[in-house]
């Protein structure tokens, strides 16, 4: 051990539970449906917000369709930078920094880093800093 290095006792590798992500992309597919549903029922006129629930019901399908595979390690993978991608382009096209998907960014950008590096987090946080300082297509349309 180095001399001014921190004990941190041993390392636990955690392997993710396949029955437990499958409960979790039914879910996250039931709620983008469910969300989908609503929407059709109390604004019918707005199809443009259809996109991204039914973005998220495909990152479910393909997330489970990874884990019936035997790679749960890849859905979750897919399941993390899926989200931020997904808060994104929901970001840009709904209206900025004012949508409340806003609220997700620092979840998937702690969930980044604890999957993948640190190095991966600071680099989703500097785009996530970027997206919000430049305006979005909505922004530039409106007097």
């Amino acid at each position: 051990m180095k001399p001014n290095a921190v004990d941190t006792g041993p390392q636990v590798e955690v392997q993710p539970s396949p029955v437990h992500l499958r409960y979790a992309l039914i879910a996250l597919f039931v709620g983008c449906a469910g969300f989908m549903v609503l929407l059709r029922a109390m604004a019918p006129e707005q199809t443009s917000r259809y996109i991204g629930p039914a973005l998220g019901a495909g990152l479910a399908v393909l997330a489970g369709i990874l884990v019936e595979w035997g790679k749960p390690r890849l859905a979750i993978q897919l399941l993390a930078t899926g989200a931020w991608t997904l808060a994104t382009l929901i970001s840009i096209f709904n209206g900025g920094v004012r949508t409340p998907v806003v609220i997700g960014f620092p979840v998937s950008i702690m969930l980044i880093g604890w999957i993948f590096s640190a190095r991966a987090a600071v680099v989703a946080g500097a785009l996530t800093c970027l997206l919000y300082t430049s305006p979005s297509p909505r922004d530039r349309t409106r007097s």
